[in-house]
């Protein structure tokens, strides 16, 4: 998706010298130079030099990976280095060869920067080779130099297939599988919402807030669907209908067990605070295995997703309970035993409040997180046994808001004996953190605070751990304004802008929400962009 050059990362690599010819390859560089690269970064993999022959720029200072937005795609704007002593109006051709450092998937391309001073003519736009250690690849130029300060640039990309010109981002492809229209045959603005997968990886499963003619009388109130992989077969597995027999307003995702899917919607149901339901991943009918009532003996407003564990789902609702702030249930998986498991008592009562998330389990404990509470009330990270222990909360962190952290929404993602997790605020610029901590709430660091130009901000979903890294999304920031897709290594590092969101009708925005990773592939949903603005599915290869 095309976007500002100066949110691309290190535009420009300007020509050091005009006279006697040298290689530049990246492990050749001075020490000084060389920081800060690493083998995952562009500049660790491929080297670049210019051909002795040509009669322009004859070398090039690659750039460190420290000071790159976007470790994986680098410009170079070449110009004239004579100029000021003749640099004669005339035809020039220049060789650029890339060396690969390391074995690289590369893309590489030119492009006209200055076509008032430079016709650049006879080359390859877009193009991508897979290079062995020690391999090579040769861009010839030719063209027609206009004037002096004539320039164009060079762009080269760790991509599988390159951009189609400098100004489109190049970490990721991305396909737009389905764009929401919303009315009576679609739906319209995922939120707060992650993809299911099936077993073999080849159909996914959603829901949105709105969209669906449930109730025709009252539509607009939510749907579930399905769609392939590939982007074909889209089709409504249920159109909620609200009032006292089905759900309405959807905000978590599904999870799947063989062929059901289990959810929860925020509202619907006899006392409109919300249902928990089952359907078949073949469509209706849709079962309502609780409608919750609110109050001091039920929850009420879920914001969030199940999980399973043997045969009962676990959950949070953002309020009920004793003091209307939130609560932690079990119920079997047909409808029957619902058991409130705790009753969240807030700020200042030592306890969390609100949650905007799901459970995660490990071993004979559940981990959560609440929106609010604890002694700052900037929300909590807490654990908790399952049955048959006493269902005792212990508070394993209270976020303390600016400058550090606050106000997580979203699951926590479990590895070994590690979470992590994101707040929507805090950290140095107050837009949101990425962090880890030990499930015995010691350790806890800030991984990637997120804000600074360029970055994502204001996290609103849950990440996703495939490998060693950690992927998700921001509801706003990137060169486009309205959102990124990103990975991030779990030891921390430098964070990797996968996709940045433009927006309008080519384009997703402004996700709240998670992805998922199928193989080396990433899924997910935006909240607003495409034709209808209502939202889109994507995938990025």
């Amino acid at each position: 998706m095309r976007k500002a050059l100066a949110c691309i990362g290190l535009i420009a690599l300007l020509a050091a010298s005009a006279f006697a010819p040298r290689v530049a390859l990246g492990s050749d560089l001075p020490r000084s130079e060389r920081d800060g690269q690493s083998p995952g970064s562009l500049m660790g993999r491929i080297g670049l030099r210019f051909d002795p022959t040509s009669s322009m720029v004859q070398v090039i200072r690659p750039p460190r990976s420290r000071d790159l937005v976007d470790p994986s795609l680098v410009m170079a704007s070449l110009s004239c280095p004579l100029c000021g002593t003749g640099c004669p109006p005339g035809p020039r051709t220049v060789v650029v060869v890339l060396q690969a450092i390391a074995p690289i998937a590369l893309g590489y391309g030119v492009s006209d920067m200055a076509s008032t001073n430079y016709t650049v003519t006879g080359v390859v736009q877009s193009t991508s080779a897979a290079l062995a250690v020690g391999q090579e690849v040769t861009i010839t130029i030719t063209g027609n130099v206009i004037s002096c300060g004539s320039n164009f640039t060079v762009w080269f990309s760790m991509c599988d297939v390159a951009p189609a010109s400098y100004m489109e981002a190049c970490n990721r492809r991305q396909t737009l599988l389905h764009e929401f229209a919303g009315g009576g045959t679609d739906g319209a603005y995922p939120y707060y919402q992650a993809l299911a997968v099936s077993d073999s990886g080849t159909t996914l499963y959603g829901m949105t807030r709105n969209g669906g003619d449930g109730d025709p009388a009252n539509p607009n109130r939510g749907v579930i669907f399905a769609i392939n992989t590939d982007g074909s077969g889209f089709a409504l597995l249920h159109e909620f209908a609200g009032g006292v027999n089905d759900g309405q307003e959807p905000y978590g995702g599904l999870i799947r067990s063989g062929t059901t899917l289990y959810g929860m919607t925020q509202l619907g149901g006899d006392s409109n605070l919300g249902t928990i339901f089952s359907i078949a991943t073949g469509g209706d009918p849709i079962t309502l295995l609780h409608e919750f009532a609110g109050g001091g003996d039920d929850g009420a407003s879920p914001q969030g997703g199940l999980i399973l564990v043997g045969s009962n789902l676990y959950g949070m609702t953002y309020n009920g309970g004793d003091s209307n702030l939130g609560v932690v249930f079990s119920i079997s998986t047909d409808g029957s035993g619902f058991t409130l498991r705790h009753e969240f008592g807030g700020f200042p009562g030592g306890d969390g409040a609100n949650p905007r998330g799901g459970l995660v389990v490990s071993g004979t404990t559940l981990y959560g997180m609440t929106a609010f509470g604890g002694v700052y009330n900037g929300g909590t990270i807490f654990s908790m046994p399952l049955p048959p222990s006493l269902p005792l909360v212990t508070l394993r962190h209270e976020f303390p808001g600016f400058p550090d952290d606050g106000n997580p929404t979203g699951d926590l993602v479990l590895s070994g004996t590690t979470l992590y997790g994101m707040t929507t605020t805090g950290g140095i610029y107050e837009l949101g953190v990425l962090f880890s901590m030990a499930t015995n709430g010691t350790g806890y660091a800030l991984l990637h605070e997120f804000g600074d130009v360029g970055d994502g901000d204001s996290p609103y979903g849950s990440l996703f751990l495939s490998g060693s890294a950690l992927y998700g999304m921001t509801a706003s920031g990137g060169g486009g304004g309205a959102g990124v897709v990103f990975s991030l290594p779990q030891s921390g590092g430098t964070i990797r802008l996968l996709h940045e969101f433009a927006g309008g009708v080519a384009d997703g925005g402004n996700p709240h929400g998670g992805v998922v990773v199928v193989g080396s592939t990433v899924y997910g949903m935006t909240f607003k962009g495409g034709d209808a603005d209502k939202g889109v599915i994507f995938r990025l290869d």
